[in-house]
């Protein structure tokens, strides 16, 4: 396994709260407000950008379509 899917699978671990090997928009929504907060320490505008952009990834995963089945699965292929 690459270290860019070792990243992403732990990456994927942290988002899946509480820990159900699903992923569903608000648990995306929660880890985008975690890393904002935690970056405005450092630079607020990049903390802003970053949550942006997780936040458009999410839409752009189509996560709400999945909100009836409880989210993706962070198990899936890349």
């Amino acid at each position: 396994m690459s270290a860019d899917n070792v990243a992403m699978k732990t990456i994927f671990k942290m988002m899946d709260l509480p820990p159900d090997g699903k992923i569903s928009r608000e648990d995306f929504v929660k880890y985008a407000e975690y890393e904002r907060n935690h970056l405005k320490l450092l630079n607020p505008d990049e903390a802003e950008k970053v949550y942006s952009t997780l936040l458009a990834l999410s839409d752009m995963l189509g996560l709400d379509k999945y909100a009836k089945d409880g989210g993706m699965s962070y198990t899936m292929r890349e």
